[in-house]
Formats: C-alpha cells, structure tokens, sequence
C-alpha cells in the first residue's frame, strides 16, 4: 500500500496521496497509507467533518475540485498548513458500503483529474483488499491487547494476593524500580521512585548484610540467576525475613539488568520451626510410649511365666480328669495372656525397629490346631473343622509364635 501511494504521487505529480480507513462519520479518519512530497506527513489522522474526504464518504462517489479547495473547506486546518488547492477523490466500498477512500491532492490547481481517477479505478480492487487487510492486523492487534490487558490484570490480583513484590535492576543506570508491593514489603510509602543500591541496603539487617552484597554482587558480575534469604529492619521497626529471587535479563530497546521478586516467608520460617518442635515432641512421646509399653510388659511376663509353671507342676502332681481338664484350659490361657504380651513387645520392637525374627524347626500342623482351639474356645455354637492337606510338610524352619500370629489373624 505505501509502495502504491509514492508511486501514484510521483507519476501523477501530486503533493500528497492517500488511502484512508472510514468507519463513522464522527470518529477520526486514519491515513493507513500516505505519500507526502513534503515529507512532513508520515502517519496522519483527520477529523472527516469538513474536509473534501467527506464529501466522497456523503456522496459516495468520486469527487473533483480542481481550485479553491481551501476556500470551499475552510474548517480543513490541514489544506492551508499544507497549502493545498485541488483534490481528486475516490470512494471505496465493501459489501455496498463505502469504508474508505483513496485521494490526490495538489499545490497547482486543475490536476488531470479523469486520467487520476482512471488510475484509481484501475487498483481499486486491490487498494480494497489492502484496507480489509489492515482491519484484520487491527483486529488482531485489538484483541492481543486485549489478551495482554487481561493477562496482566490477572498477574497483578495475583501478585497482590500473594503478597510478592516486584523489583527491576538497572545495571547501565545502577538502580533499581520498585512496585508498589515492594514498598509495602518494606514498609515505606510507595510513589514509584527508583532505588538506589546504597538506599536499599539500609533496610538489610546488620548480621546478613556482608552475605546479601556479596550474593548480589556475585550474580551481578557472573549475570547468573540470584536467590538468597535475609532479614530487613522496616522503618516501623519490625524485623521480616525475605526471600528474593531474580533472573538476568537483556530486552531489545532496553539496559541488561535483572528481573525479580521478593517475599516475605517470616510466618513460613516460624511455622516450619513450630513444626519441628511439634514433630520432636511427638517423636519423643512415641518413643515414651514404647519404653512403658515394653517395661510393663517385661514386668507382667516375669509373673504370668511363673504362673504357668506352676499350672505344669500342678498338672504333673496327678489329678483326675476334670480337674486336668480345667488346668489345661487355665494353662492354655494364660499361655494365649503371654502371646499378647509379646505381640505388644513385637509392636514397641517394629517402632523403634530392632525386630528379630527367630529360626525354629516346628509342626505347622500344630500351629494351625491352636489357632483352631483359640477362634472356638468354650463356645460349642461354633464349628470349626481343620482339614490338613496330605502333602503338607511335617517340618519348617520360621518364627513358630509368629506364623501363629498371621494364622490366627487370618
């Protein structure tokens, strides 16, 4: 399109071309495409009322004023800055209605007006498409401002919720742009003043200073990604721990500098400290937990063993039927009281993980009989019947007391 209008302004010795966008009568016109022999106009923008242009758009068809066109239209300021008498314009329509026009304006009066507008005639297809070509770019151009406004908007509810403020080192000027929340950080008013490096490192607390210099020196010099934590004394006196964070950086048409956040992780720090001593202190009563549990059970093993041996020797002194029977039973459950006492000894063993498993040669088949004689007991309601297949070996090596445990629990 640009090509187009010099071109045409050249050949057609005209001191000015150009194809402007019309939506609506009262907003401003847009030149998208001008050719000035002056060279005062690169980009130009009208008001459509009172100019010759709205003629054409009015009219909708060419229109021709070969002298006294400031005269004619004296509103136009541009015709006399210009100093420009005739003009020869040209309608262009889309879908039957006129959304531009192309025009010549001349200095000299009664340009060749036909042989212009033949010229025009001749391009008007494509002058056209050129315009519906723009609108698209404008389109597009509206609607990624749009996504950017969007975006943006979204990134500052974003930062403003999470309280993370925004820095921008400058290492050509040696200085730094603060946002808003970084102020807030701070605790100094916000009115979107540039800090010094000598200004910021006032606010750094006296023991953490040597480290966050030489950590931001460091990444100034090597231009590497910066991270580091510190302590600040705020003007109202409060002492916040800070992390920050940045990236070096070089935009086009911009110094290299870096780009980086801050965020203050006070609560963090002393919730992860609460954190520990509440974990230490249940470490501490779990392990309590399992000395008791162990030292009682030591403590009532040592006296229910004795009790068992002494229902063997009574079992041994003879008795008739009735009484051996009652003597097995008392036997039997206490020795079912000692299992539990060691399954809870198994449990304080697993937690502090010193557990043994022991190697003993046994008769799974009795294994199973006592789990038998265990889920039944004295209650002649329930029917349990144990069916041992025949190709199940006499002998294994295992933990006997713990394979009896699973099989119980199955």
């Amino acid at each position: 399109m640009s090509g187009f209008v010099e071109a045409a302004g050249q050949a057609m010795g005209a001191d000015m071309v150009l194809v402007s966008r019309i939506r609506f009568p009262e907003e401003p016109v847009t030149a998208i495409a001008i050719y000035d022999r002056s060279g005062q106009a690169s980009h130009y923008e009208y008001p459509l009322r009172g100019t010759p242009c709205e003629q054409v758009f009015i009219d909708n068809q060419p229109f021709v004023m070969g002298c006294g066109l400031q005269e004619a239209f004296p509103s136009d300021e541009d015709l006399g800055a210009f100093g420009l008498n005739s003009y020869v314009g040209m309608p262009l329509f889309h879908e039957g209605k006129c959304f531009g026009l192309v025009a010549a304006l001349f200095r000299a009066e009664n340009p060749p007006s036909e042989p212009i507008l033949k010229v025009f005639k001749h391009v008007e297809d494509r002058i056209a498409s050129g315009i519906r070509a723009y609108d698209a770019i404008q389109a597009e151009r509206l609607e990624l401002r749009g996504q950017v406004a969007h975006g943006r908007k979204r990134l500052e509810i974003a930062l403003g919720a999470s309280g993370i403020g925004v820095w921008e080192y400058d290492m050509t000027a040696g200085s730094t742009r603060w946002d808003d929340r970084m102020c807030e950080l701070y605790g100094v008013p916000w009115q979107g003043e540039i800090v010094k490096p000598e200004e910021w490192l006032k606010f750094i607390h006296p023991d953490d200073l040597e480290a966050v210099w030489g950590n931001t020196l460091r990444a100034v010099q090597d231009r590497k990604p910066y991270q580091i934590e510190f302590r600040i004394l705020r003007l109202d006196g409060a002492v916040r721990t800070l992390r920050s964070v940045g990236q070096y950086v070089e935009i086009e048409g911009a110094n290299p500098g870096f780009i980086g956040c801050d965020r203050d992780i006070t609560d963090d720090m002393a919730l992860a400290v609460e954190l520990k001593d509440r974990s230490r202190e249940a470490e501490a009563a779990n392990l309590a937990k399992s000395q008791f549990l162990a030292n009682a059970s030591h403590k009532l093993r040592t006296p229910l063993n004795h009790i068992l041996s002494s229902l063997e020797i009574l079992r041994s002194s003879g008795y008739d039927e009735t009484q051996e029977k009652w003597l097995g039973v008392a036997k039997s459950s206490g020795q079912n009281l000692l299992n539990i006492i060691n399954d809870f000894l198994d449990m304080t063993r697993l937690e502090n993980r010193t557990m043994d498993v022991d190697r003993t040669a046994f008769d799974p088949r009795d294994i199973v009989e006592h789990a038998v004689e265990m889920c039944v007991g004295d209650d002649r309601s329930v029917s349990l019947r144990l069916n041992v297949h025949p190709e199940t070996p006499q002998v294994l090596v295992s933990d006997p007391r713990r394979v009896g445990q699973v099989v119980i629990n199955l």
